[in-house]
């Protein structure tokens, strides 16, 4: 597992930090499986591309979204957090990027 800081200010102002991981699960022909895991959270997500851009899907809950560059923690963070709590979507959106630039 590859650990990161994830850092949020949250909408009352209060700012947390926390550690995080990634680890690899699969790489498939086009498609990337990674676990992710912080703050009592694991989530098993599937990252992609098709043709308006890139996905990230966690079956597990069924949740899937379209994502900008894996590198875009703001904007990936913005449209994961649609679905689950800041906290959870910062962790992925930059456990995206860290594994992106890994």
């Amino acid at each position: 597992m590859a650990e990161y800081k994830c850092q949020c200010t949250y909408d009352s102002g209060r700012t947390r930090s926390w550690t995080a991981a990634w680890s690899i699960v699969d790489l498939n022909d086009g498609f990337t499986e990674l676990k992710i895991t912080g703050r009592g959270s694991a989530y098993h997500i599937i990252l992609g591309g098709y043709s308006s851009g890139n996905f990230l899907c966690i079956p597990d809950i069924g949740l899937g979204c379209p994502l900008a560059h894996w590198s875009d923690i703001f904007w990936n963070t913005e449209r994961i957090s649609m679905f689950l709590n800041k906290t959870d979507a910062v962790t992925i959106a930059a456990g995206i990027y860290e594994y992106w630039n890994s």
